[in-house]
């Protein structure tokens, strides 16, 4: 009887070995990066113990809140993104800016602002969707390089012109001086010694604000991964804040 011995073609035993080390390669980059995010969010954690008072911002991407569990989680405020250049409107704002007053949490507003249509017109359009009262903090306009901009950023003198405009319509109504929601890239090109009067919200989620950068913020950013599970909420990927301030600094603020 004739034994035939089947040979293993090398190829093939190549293929599943580079197939295997790149399984075995994506399983670590993605424990790495997991480890290095909950240890960041765990650095930042002790960063904020020596801020007592924090906050959240939200938006309708956050979808049903249930502003009770978020109130037990011991925060004292909440932005909520109202509306977006000169006619978009966030689908969520008019039910969360009615269901927070339900809570102790003092509330805000925010806009996202567009360098593609004119300042005055997005502040019209901020007026007419947000109505605020006596204790609602001073509102938040945010300010990023979105889309091509990251890439080409507009000219200075016509961001400054515009930023100028929208806040003095959103003042003239609201009787309140805005905050400017920015990152260190975005103060330093087109803040800076230009809006000397508006207190800086800065959004770094890498780093802890230094002295080094000069930022005098009142508003920090910390997270986009904020995890809420105190009380009924089970809650994550949130945008977390602290005041640089105490409590009582923190009530006078916006009064």
């Amino acid at each position: 009887m004739t034994i035939y011995y089947l040979q293993k073609d090398p190829k093939i035993n190549k293929i599943k070995l580079t197939a295997i080390i790149g399984v075995i390669l994506l399983v670590s980059m993605a424990i790495s990066l997991f480890v290095a995010k909950e240890s960041n969010w765990s650095l930042f954690k002790e960063d904020t113990k020596s801020f007592p008072v924090k906050g959240i911002q939200v938006s309708q991407e956050d979808g049903y809140l249930d502003w009770q569990g978020i109130e037990s989680n011991q925060l004292s405020f909440a932005y909520i993104k109202a509306t977006e250049g000169s006619n978009y409107t966030d689908d969520q704002f008019a039910i969360n800016w009615e269901r927070i007053q339900g809570t102790s949490l003092r509330r805000g507003a925010s806009h996202y602002f567009s360098f593609d249509s004119p300042g005055a017109t997005q502040g019209s359009h901020f007026n007419q969707v947000v109505s605020t009262q006596k204790g609602d903090l001073p509102s938040v306009v945010m300010v990023e390089l979105y889309d091509q901009y990251k890439q080409n950023p507009p000219e200075k003198e016509s961001v400054v012109k515009e930023l100028k405009a929208f806040i003095q319509v959103v003042m003239d109504e609201k009787g309140q001086n805005l905050i400017l929601c920015v990152d260190a890239n975005v103060y330093q090109k087109f803040i800076k010694n230009e809006f000397v009067e508006s207190d800086i919200w800065l959004v770094d989620t890498k780093n802890k604000p230094s002295k080094e950068e000069n930022i005098p913020w009142k508003f920090w950013e910390y997270t986009e991964e904020g995890d809420l599970s105190k009380g009924s909420i089970k809650q994550k990927s949130l945008d977390l804040a602290v005041f640089n301030g105490d409590k009582d600094q923190f009530e006078k603020f916006g009064q």
